[in-house]
């Protein structure tokens, strides 16, 4: 275990390495992979626990290759799922993943436990075919590239990191265009670049064509002046969301006085986020808004827990306020249900201040949904507008929705989800955002669901 702050710590699962790329010393250093026993893992992930450390890093040469050598042949979902059993570790990330060995047991393992965190680094190196194949990386282009749509596919909020090489021996103008090329399309949210260094022993020095240092590292700068860019642009686009950080320490910036990481960055490689808002304890994780954004890093207000404790779902549709009353049962929240009839305006229902509105795929008069949301607006009760597009109809109606909460100043976000995931999305948006908004806050969320 190597410490990666007072909070949170790298949890060895394996050592060597079974892969033997052809420019890796690893395996003749180290030997095979040992994969360790569950338990001995287990045993050692609760005592990290009672020490108070609240995020458990994964790693291994490879991770992905735990338990191969094992009896029984354990599986990496498994022990994920495992982990997240112990009491006081609040985040699982998981380093070193090999693209030819992501299955779809393992992301929906990662997709379905709120503990693991939605961050996987899956170090590529390149994505040329006669590269990767010099290389011995047991993997080609097109299934790089169908890992990382299934990995999107199965866990949509993903933040990806890789690692590429440049100048590996035979990487031609060519090649390393192509290879730039499929940085600016896949879009990485963190991504690493090593010049290839020449090891005694391996397979690789013994290759023809070595590409000069000078070119190596104009390569290397090359692909990171693209990332930055890109970087900047994700980063950019997280700017209004809610993140929740686990508070590092105290930062040298005097209107940012605290320093820490979102769930999207891991120590040391990634980036990290500012806070400033309510003094917070350090070593404790809360949640922030992001209010800026630089090329690498984020900066956030910690938002103040709130003291709502009602939900309305405000609607003239009783079948799919009830549909939502059902669905948010899921995470035992009530809801009570709240109809929009003629000119009647629920305000009996919303005398308590502890009250939130959602208002849930409403359909009529626009005079009646104008004249809700002033009300709402004027007592400084949250909102929640949820529009289910289906036909033009609703697409309109939708339309209204965000011209009325734009021109009153209420926060809103627009996003499209499938069908499948718009519900487990809302439920998501719904347990981080409502419950842990302003005091003063109106929240306004649109999800187009599209079929």
């Amino acid at each position: 275990i190597l410490p990666a702050s007072a909070f949170s710590a790298y949890l060895k699962i394996s050592e060597g390495c079974s892969n033997r790329c052809s420019y890796c010393v690893i395996p003749s250093l180290r030997g095979a992979a040992r994969s360790r026993p569950p338990d001995d893992i287990l045993r050692e992930a609760e005592r990290l626990a009672q020490r108070g450390i609240r995020e458990i890093i994964i790693t291994a040469q490879d991770t992905t290759g735990y338990g191969r050598n094992l009896k029984g042949r354990p599986r990496l979902s498994d022990l994920l799922n495992d982990l997240t059993q112990i009491k006081g570790i609040e985040w699982i990330r998981l380093l070193y993943a090999h693209p030819a060995r992501i299955t779809a047991d393992l992301l929906s393992t990662i997709a379905e436990n709120d503990k693991i965190c939605s961050y996987i680094d899956l170090p590529i190196q390149h994505i040329d075919d006669a590269i990767l194949n010099a290389m011995k990386r047991k993997v080609n282009a097109a299934e790089i590239r169908q890992v990382i749509a299934q990995i999107r596919h199965i866990i949509p909020d993903v933040a990806l990191r890789t690692s590429l090489i440049t100048g590996f021996p035979g990487e031609t103008p060519a090649r390393f265009n192509r290879m730039l090329d499929f940085v600016r399309q896949t879009r990485f949210d963190h991504l690493g670049v090593f010049t290839y260094s020449r090891e005694e022993g391996t397979e690789a020095a013994g290759l023809r064509y070595h590409v000069p240092e000078k070119e190596k590292e104009r390569r290397r700068e090359t692909i990171m002046h693209d990332q930055m860019e890109i970087s900047a642009s994700i980063n950019t686009s997280l700017i209004g969301s809610v993140q929740e950080v686990i508070i590092e320490g105290k930062s040298d910036r005097p209107d940012y006085p605290y320093i820490g990481r979102c769930r999207r960055q891991a120590p040391e490689i990634d980036g990290v986020t500012y806070i400033k808002g309510p003094s917070p304890d350090i070593g404790h994780i809360v949640k922030c808004r992001i209010t800026a954004a630089d090329d690498y890093d984020l900066f956030g207000k910690i938002i103040r827990k709130s003291s709502y404790t009602s939900l309305f779902a405000v609607s003239n549709n009783l079948l799919i306020t009830q549909e939502f009353q059902h669905n948010m049962s899921r995470i035992k929240k009530r809801v009570d249900i709240c109809l929009l009839q003629g000119e009647t305006i629920f305000k009996a229902h919303l005398a308590d201040p502890s009250s939130c509105a959602i208002i849930v795929s409403y359909s009529g008069e626009t005079s009646i949904l104008n004249e809700t949301i002033q009300y709402l607006k004027a007592n400084k009760i949250p909102i929640i507008a949820i529009t289910n597009i289906g036909d033009n109809t609703t697409a309109r109606l939708a339309d209204c929705v965000l011209r009325i909460c734009t021109r009153e100043k209420l926060y809103s976000k627009i996003a499209t989800f499938s069908t499948d995931s718009a519900i487990v999305y809302l439920l998501d948006v719904l347990y981080s955002c409502i419950f842990a908004l302003d005091y003063d806050a109106n929240l306004q969320l649109r999800i187009s669901t599209s079929k």
